[in-house]
């Protein structure tokens, strides 16, 4: 009978345990309830109710029966816990869109650091619709509808291949900053003194070797860096009669002008060794900066008995210095110089 009391009893105590305090239930260690012993640290109990209120277990939500629990101090989730409370809008869970960045571009702005690089998946298509980025389509039909490029203003298309110019040939121009390049073709190497075989003249084949002028006749002029040979310039002429020795004006100066020698026929006869040379100069027959522009025509033993001296007529044979006189100096004994030169004076 005392058994089945102390087992009533026992019962009693697990009923009313959880409000007991630590110090209160550890007095139950090591006891001997007639012939029931608790152990220490073994009292094993199945808590039902906590503050009155039935225990919940398993997932679900916060009830009254919910025990509260408190962490220890030291337990790793204390630590994970407060780095989640640290997160915000700087510390991002330390986690970076892009690697080395802190956080990622929003709107619209040009590209920096913190935008992201993106690429179009390729098994998927373009969307359809009406916008041009999900209808990217060009109508070539008729210039200036919609979505039309007209390489050319008003022409449809341009010009392909070989073929003559026409209004769908576009125009080009060379860079004016770069050289054309070098190689062996014509296009790209117009070297200097490059061989030529001229095939036509105006349309027209050449005339060659000797023979009547014609329509393939090339036209040429003569240099006019000659006074004399100019075409359309008249010359001038002037005879000689000279019989002394010492410089005589043939031609008087003209301001700003100079004198050309377009050509001479003129006779040597004297006494001894007679001869003549031009000379320029200013002043009285050439006194004045007297410079010789020839040399000694004749001078020698046979042009005592006469002597011709005769020289182009066309070309120029001498010139004096602009704003000079030009002169003839007989030389020899009791000379004679007859004839005529002709000039230009310009």
């Amino acid at each position: 009978m005392r058994r089945r009391s102390n087992l009533l009893l026992v019962l009693c105590l697990l009923l009313f345990i959880p409000s007991w305090t630590h110090a209160q239930i550890s007095t139950l260690a090591n006891r001997n309830l007639e012939g029931l012993t608790i152990a220490a640290g073994a009292l094993a109990v199945d808590v039902t109710r906590w503050g009155g209120a039935v225990v919940t277990g398993g997932a679900g939500v916060v009830a009254a029966g919910t025990p509260r629990v408190t962490l220890a101090s030291n337990d790793p989730a204390v630590t994970a816990l407060e780095i989640m409370d640290d997160w915000d809008e700087v510390d991002r869970a330390k986690v970076n869109t892009i690697a080395g960045q802190v956080g990622v571009q929003g709107g619209s702005g040009i590209a920096t650091a913190l935008t992201q690089r993106m690429v179009l998946a390729t098994d998927v298509a373009l969307p359809t619709g009406a916008n041009i980025i999900g209808r990217v389509g060009i109508d070539q039909t008729t210039p200036g509808t919609t979505n039309a490029v007209a390489v050319i203003t008003g022409q449809n298309g341009i010009a392909g291949g070989t073929g003559v110019d026409g209004a769908t040939v576009p125009r080009v121009s060379l860079a004016t900053n770069v050289a054309l390049p070098a190689g062996t073709n014509v296009l790209g190497a117009l070297s200097a003194n490059q061989s030529v075989n001229v095939s036509q003249i105006n349309g027209v084949t050449p005339l060659m070797g000797n023979g009547n002028t014609g329509t393939g006749s090339h036209r040429v002029t003569n240099a006019d860096n000659d006074p004399c040979q100019t075409s359309g310039r008249s010359k001038s002429a002037v005879s000689v009669a000279l019989a002394a020795t010492g410089a005589a004006e043939i031609v008087a100066l003209s301001a700003g002008q100079v004198i050309y020698v377009c050509g001479f026929t003129l006779t040597i006869s004297g006494t001894t060794t007679p001869g003549f040379r031009f000379e320029y100069g200013t002043g009285t027959n050439c006194a004045t900066g007297n410079t010789p522009a020839t040399g000694v025509f004749g001078g020698g033993t046979q042009a005592a008995a006469g002597l011709l001296v005769s020289s182009g007529g066309s070309m120029m044979q001498t010139s004096t210095a602009g704003s000079n006189a030009l002169c003839i100096n007989p030389s020899g004994t009791a000379p004679s110089i007859q004839g005529n030169v002709t000039y230009v004076r310009q």
